[in-house]
Parts: structure tokens; sequence; C-alpha cells
């Protein structure tokens, strides 16, 4: 880490603290303050007078939490704001903790794969001058759960961290009682399937658990179908297809990586036979299919990575979502099902069933709606925050 505290930044935190300690009892704020690029940047911390522990916590003890969430994801920290705003939480195995948790705070935030192996990204400065204090705090509530972390590894990847004069890279965080050389994998088990989890070089900590229970939903749907899944990734919504009895499977990304992954998860489940995997690029596949005429599935998934990650480039990503939504509608027969997605909260619902609407109109079909969903509970919306309602998941039937 680095950074550079002016002398003007200093007294200026030091007036914020003696108005801190005036206010006491009445304070209604707290805020970190950021030497970032000849300006201050103030995130909001807390309200009410609560601590950042408090903030960080919920205010609820891990026993509360357990019994507040009977799920096998389930909420363990919340914070409000940019730097905390999205959750922290567990992916319990099948006998109540089994081998695997998973803790994640986005923005600023955590992910713990398994009791050995937790994952930390930390995006703020205020909150990298912290993480020692974090680390034991989070430590203590997975304790209180039964939950023994002994490796904590680090994802400080984001260029975000670069414009608060951080430094990027990956690596474990050495403390005591915790160890440095983690195997970097994790088995984890959603709705019944296994997957294998490279949390040290996968995309982002290696797995997306926000689709959990639309995987699920899309599976339903998959019994007796030919389905293309698009953006495979590691295979998820392909073997929860397959699992869920879908006559032939077919998943598609443009990673050699991730399709060998995708490929040792579907051997894992004994799924291999009815999973094919395939290098291309989606768009080019799409294009090649559609000129073709052939219809080969009746059932087609839609998964692709955020296609803008600021507001300047939302027309852009618009115009690419529409352009997979319209070929994948004109390869489907009549009777035909979609399910369609997008994880950038820049491209509202608002905009993106306008885009659908658009997408169905030039691909000259009508679309009957199934479901719409959003990301898992464990992935709380908090009406204050925009920014937490970001993933937008569809099942169509093309009608």
């Amino acid at each position: 880490m680095r950074y550079e505290e002016s002398d003007e930044f200093k007294l200026l935190c030091a007036r914020v603290d003696e108005l801190f300690d005036r206010a006491a009892g009445d304070l209604a704020a707290s805020r970190f303050l950021t030497p970032a690029e000849q300006y201050f940047t103030a995130r909001r911390l807390a309200a009410s007078g609560r601590s950042v522990r408090t903030l960080f916590f919920g205010g609820a003890p891990g026993a509360q939490r357990k019994k507040l969430f009977v799920l096998p994801d389930y909420l363990v920290a919340l914070a409000e704001d940019g730097d905390l705003f999205d959750t922290a939480r567990q992916f319990l195995g099948e006998d109540a903790f089994g081998d695997i948790q998973v803790l994640k705070l986005s923005g600023g935030g955590f992910r713990d794969f398994s009791h050995r192996d937790y994952l930390g990204s930390l995006l703020s400065l205020g909150i990298e001058r912290r993480r020692e204090m974090l680390y034991a705090l989070l430590r203590g509530e997975l304790s209180a759960l039964g939950v023994n972390v002994s490796c904590i590894y680090e994802r400080n990847e984001s260029p975000i961290r670069e414009k608060e004069g951080m430094i990027c890279g990956k690596g474990a965080y050495a403390a005591p009682g915790l160890e440095t050389s983690p195997s970097g994998h994790a088995e984890i088990c959603e709705n019944g399937i296994y997957f294998d989890v490279d949390y040290i070089n996968g995309q982002k900590t290696g797995y997306f658990l926000d689709q959990k229970y639309n995987r699920a939903a899309a599976g339903r749907l998959a019994h007796g179908r030919r389905v293309l899944d698009c953006f495979t990734h590691t295979g998820a919504f392909a073997l929860h297809c397959a699992a869920f009895g879908a006559e032939s499977v077919t998943a598609v990304d443009v990673s050699a990586s991730a399709l060998e992954q995708a490929r040792r998860n579907a051997e894992r489940n004994g799924l291999q036979e009815r999973v094919e995997f395939r290098q291309a690029d989606v768009f080019e596949l799409l294009t090649e299919l559609g000129k073709s005429g052939e219809k080969p599935w009746d059932y087609i998934i839609l998964d692709p990575p955020a296609f803008t990650k600021s507001g300047a480039t939302v027309e852009n990503a618009r115009r690419g979502y529409r352009e997979i939504n319209r070929r994948a509608m004109q390869i489907l027969p009549r009777g035909g099902y979609l399910a369609t997605c997008s994880c950038s909260h820049f491209m509202t619902d608002t905009l993106f069933r306008a885009m659908l609407a658009d997408a169905a109109r030039d691909a000259s079909v009508q679309l009957r709606q199934i479901e719409a969903r959003t990301q898992s509970p464990d992935h709380p919306i908090l009406w204050g925050v925009p920014e937490t309602d970001y993933l937008k998941f569809y099942l169509f039937q093309v009608v």
C-alpha cells in the first residue's frame, strides 16, 4: 500500500475528529476522507451514531444471523454505501457449515470460500487502513459461528485502488495463525451441484453466487430441452440445466481456461456426457447460426459479463445487449425459451426491459414473460443505494 497525506489533509481530519467528538451522542454520520487526485473524497460509513463495527455487522450477533437466515446462503454483514454497499455472506455446505463458507463485501469487500481460504478485496483507502481491524472482526464473527478462518487471500487487482494512491496486487494476508500458501481452490455445492472454484486465478473471485437461485429457476425449465448456454464461464448454468434433465447442453465461452474448469466441474458431477463445451465468440456464433437458418436449440441462456462499468458507455452496452438478444430470439423456434440477464447497475431495469422490447421487435417475435428475478437474497437491494440493484434476470418464452 502507498498513499500520501498532506499537512492540509491531516489538519482537515483532525478538525473532523474534533467535530465528531463534540457531537458525541448526537453524531449523525461518520465518513472517510480520502486524499485522492487533489480533492477530498468523503464516504459515508455510518448513520444515527452507529459505530463502524455496529454498521459492519448490522448490530446482530452471529447467533442471531444464523436464526435470521435459514438458507444455504445467508447474510453475515451489511453496510450501506459505495465502499461497503453490498453484502457479506456465508456459503454453507450440505451439513450445517460443511467445508465451505463464502464471505463477500463488494466495493471494499471480502469473500470466504472455505474454512481455510478467505478472500478480501479492498478498494477504498479508508478500508485499506482499517483492514487489520476488519479482518479481526470478521474472524471473530465467523469463529462465533463455528468457522475457523485460517487463510485470508486478497484480490486487490482493481485499478480503482490506484485512484486512491494504492498499489494493485494479490496474495495471502500475513497475520498470526493464518496460512500464507493456500491451494487456491475450493469446492462448493450449489443447488446440489459441485463446483471447483479457482479463487486466485479465476475471474474476479472465481464464482458468481448472486445467480444461485436464478440458475435453479433456469434449470427447472431445461427438462427435455436442447440448451445453448452462452458465456458459460465455469459451467454453472450449463450444469444446472444438465442436472435438471436437459436432453443436451452446449456450453460456449471464449476462454479456454474457463472451459477446462467447466469440464472438470461436469466430470465431478457425472454430467460430462450431457454437456458439450465449445470455445467460441458468442457474438460470432449467434451470427453464423442466424445466417444458416438452423435452429438446433430450443432454450438459450445469455449470461454475459457487464457490458458497461460507467454511465458514459451505457449506450454502447445497450447496443451490445440488444444485438445478442435479437440474435438469440431469431435462432429460437416459436415456443422456445430464453433466459437473459445483465449484471451492470448502470444498465437499469427500465433500460434493460426497453432493450428487450426493441430486440423482440427487430426479431419479429413476441415475448411471454415467465419470471423476472434479481440477485440472491444475500445480495440485498438497499433502496437508498441504487448501486445495489444491479442484477436483472428474465425468463421468456418466444411466441
